[in-house]
């Protein structure tokens, strides 16, 4: 799905997990982040650090906010590209 961000990007979940395959030096392509793959502990193994810049980038390129309510988004890449989907078609409703 692609949906254009208030700030008049196009997200899409490519993107997003481009945007983390680019900012946490991954050695995958898009096409090895399955929706069911954990962004912690045995999965991409990311820290604390790595998730909140993942957060800080979501607001900065596409508007999208994270806060300590809805952090569960960040358990699997499948819950946070759906936090995402909601939280901009909510952004254009």
């Amino acid at each position: 799905m692609t949906i254009v961000s208030k700030n008049q990007l196009e997200y899409s979940d490519d993107a997003l997990k481009q945007m983390i395959i680019d900012r946490m030096n991954l050695d995958m392509e898009v096409e090895d982040l399955t929706d069911d793959i954990e962004l912690a502990d045995e999965g991409l193994g990311l820290d604390s650090i790595d998730l909140l810049e993942i957060a800080s980038r979501l607001q900065k390129i596409f508007g999208i906010s994270i806060t300590q309510r809805n952090v569960e988004a960040f358990r699997t890449i499948g819950t946070l590209c759906e936090y995402c989907n909601r939280s901009l078609q909510e952004n254009q409703a």
